[in-house]
């Protein structure tokens, strides 16, 4: 998922970016798995998870071509030849495929005997490396023999393979110096070969690590462990946290480093000094060979291409190194709401300090200040010139939001009093927020306020009772029951997502895994075996390893035991089958047929696996006579 925010102080401020120039979307089948840059720039290479690929024409803006299946299932990695005439594609089909990038057809197969994790062209377009999971097939040519041969390089266009270098482990990443004389190979160690003899001149430790990358001059790799001289073995700068991919701009001065988890920043080149954090959260991003573009997208079918301004990238690292006593003020006035001190709030405000800037966030003081609930701050801030409008609907929004979440009924009076409104929130209603909270004194004064008790969030529909479900507040469901909040109704169809399936709020209860929970809602609804209200039966979508108690309340409340699933599978086979003894008994102690039969007329003995829930079934079957 691609997040990009625009940072607001000047001193702290990350933007690299100019939030996603370009959206482009993916026209064809399967989700986005690989990016590349061609060498110049202006086309972007993409492999699907269905195995085909597609290339996008930056000058023309459209996609020129989708290629046939190149790999059965997702591809793993591509690369466009500097001339532009081949598309390499891998994956786990144990060979690369080579296409014509003009058509798309596959002219090359070249068989490995592991799956490959990964691909680069040399600059000069003659040689083409690969990077594999396993070590098979030729044996190595490196001198070098730590290791096993997982690096393949082949001649372009024949395509005969030159030679095979050592690397332990799975390799990640392979990448050439501007001249093609060195190669890099990212495994558990990043090795460093001199080509042609694909001699071993350096290595170091890659563990933990995904990615590395060597400048174009060949004297610089770096990535996830940090920045190394190759020729010196000097280390110049400390491990990123991002592990997941890097790249040099073609002039070396800057280096993209990346991850979901930690986000993606532009380092120098040289250093290793953060230049930019670009607030990007993929799996995978590909840097153009300028370092100008940079495409986000993994898992999905969109691509954000964003702008990346080096010029003030270095600017804004240089005021972030030699602030002014403005910058340093505001600085401190941030950090005294964040740490709730009231007297350095008031010391830095009279200094000069702005209650209306914000943070890198988005975030503004006074909403930082109503989501740790401090009032006293909140109305020094707004003493202090804080700027609060109704007119303002994102400000309005998040103090709204912070005010309940952080239970503040008397900042939520203010609130009241200033002319907000409780009634209509476009996001997430008020009433969900409390909800989710569990906070029933703040949903009872909403609610005395005029808010709606079954007003839905925007993303599915959900419901306050929904919010409580999912967050197992029963004490709030019991309210907003007693108020009249509908148990009936289902969150909505998602036009965008045909396998999303509506659900109530029970369903969300007992996905929740909380007895209290489920027994709040579950008296409220007349049939617990309404399958217009419920898309499975809810005794089997209970069934889990730790949900025996949610299921005996269900049970209890009249949910029907033998109730077949779409495979014809009821509660006591599914239980049996996956091994859940507590269910079964919970199950056979409210009278499950044991002798149920399932569409391939198997009985939930037959699908056991486990000795005890086989005596506990063999000992419920009736014996003759029994009734």
């Amino acid at each position: 998922m691609l997040r990009l925010t625009s940072p607001l102080f000047a001193q702290d401020e990350p933007p690299a970016v100019e939030a996603a120039s370009t959206t482009l979307m993916m026209p064809y089948g399967g989700v986005i798995t690989a990016q590349a840059f061609s060498p110049g720039g202006r086309t972007l290479a993409v492999g699907m998870s269905d195995g085909t690929a597609a290339l996008y024409d930056f000058r023309t803006k459209r996609w020129t071509f989708h290629t046939k299946r190149l790999q059965s299932s997702g591809i793993q990695a591509v690369a466009l030849s500097p001339n532009g005439a081949l598309l390499a594609a891998c994956g786990e089909d144990n060979h690369v495929s080579i296409a014509d990038a003009r058509t798309g057809e596959i002219i090359h197969t070249l068989p490995l005997g592991s799956a490959v994790l990964c691909l680069a062209f040399s600059p000069d377009g003659k040689s083409l490396a690969a990077g594999c999971s396993e070590a098979s097939g030729a044996p190595s040519s490196s001198e070098d023999k730590d290791g096993a041969p997982m690096v393949r390089i082949w001649s372009v266009p024949s395509f005969h393979m030159q030679r095979s270098l050592n690397v332990t482990g799975p390799v990640f990443a392979v990448s050439y110096s501007g001249d093609g004389a060195r190669l890099l190979a990212a495994a558990d160690k990043c090795v460093v070969f001199a080509l042609p003899a694909g001699k071993k001149i350096w290595s170091h430790d890659n563990i933990g690590s995904r990615t590395a990358a060597i400048s174009p001059d060949g004297k610089i790799v770096g990535g996830g462990n940090g920045i190394w001289n190759v020729d010196t073995g000097k280390m110049l700068a400390d491990a990123f946290a991002q592990n997941n991919f890097s790249a040099f701009s073609r002039s070396g001065s800057v280096l993209i480093c990346g991850s979901q988890e930690d986000g993606t920043s532009v380092y120098d080149g040289h250093t290793g000094k953060l230049l930019s954090d670009l607030r990007i959260f993929e799996d995978f991003c590909a840097p153009s060979p300028d370092g100008v573009l940079l495409a986000a997208g993994y898992g999905g079918r969109e691509i954000a291409v964003c702008q990346i301004d080096e010029p003030k990238l270095r600017k804004l690292a240089y005021a972030r190194e030699h602030p002014t006593k403005k910058q340093i003020v505001q600085k401190k006035l941030l950090e005294a709401v964040r740490n709730n001190d009231l007297a350095k709030v008031k010391s830095s405000l009279a200094l000069g300090a702005d209650p209306n800037e914000q943070d890198t966030q988005n975030s503004t003081l006074l909403g930082l200040a109503a989501w740790s609930g401090n009032a006293a701050i909140f109305q020094t801030l707004v003493d202090g010139g804080a700027r609060f409008a109704v007119n303002e609907p994102r400000i309005v929004s998040e103090v709204l939001e912070g005010a309940i979440h952080s239970g503040q009924l008397p900042m939520l009076q203010w609130l009241l009093d200033h002319g907000v409104n409780v009634v209509h929130n476009e996001l997430l209603p008020p009433v969900y927020l409390a909800a989710e909270a569990g906070d029933t004194k703040m949903i009872a004064f909403l609610l005395d306020h005029g808010a709606a008790i079954d007003a839905r969030e925007f993303i599915h529909g959900a419901t306050a009772l929904m919010a409580a479900a999912e967050n197992k507040k029963p004490a709030a469901i019991r309210l907003l029951l007693q108020r009249g909040a509908d148990p009936k109704l289902m969150t909505l169809a998602d036009p965008k997502d045909a396998a999303y399936i509506p659900v109530n709020a029970l369903t969300v209860a007992v996905e929740s895994d909380d007895p209290a929970t489920v027994a709040a809602l579950a008296g409220a609804l007349p049939n617990l075996n309404d399958p217009a209200a419920f898309h499975e039966p809810l005794a089997t979508r209970a069934i889990g390893p730790k949900s025996s108690p949610v299921l005996a309340v269900l049970l209890d409340k009249g949910c029907d035991p033998n109730a077949r699933n779409t495979d014809g599978e009821t509660p006591l086979i599914t239980a049996a089958r996956l091994g859940f003894k507590d269910c079964v008994a919970v199950l056979l102690a409210h009278h499950a047929d044991v002798n149920a039969k399932d569409h391939d007329g198997k009985t939930a003995l037959d699908l056991s696996t486990d000795s005890e829930i086989t005596k506990m079934l063999t000992a419920a079957i009736p014996k003759p006579g029994e009734i």
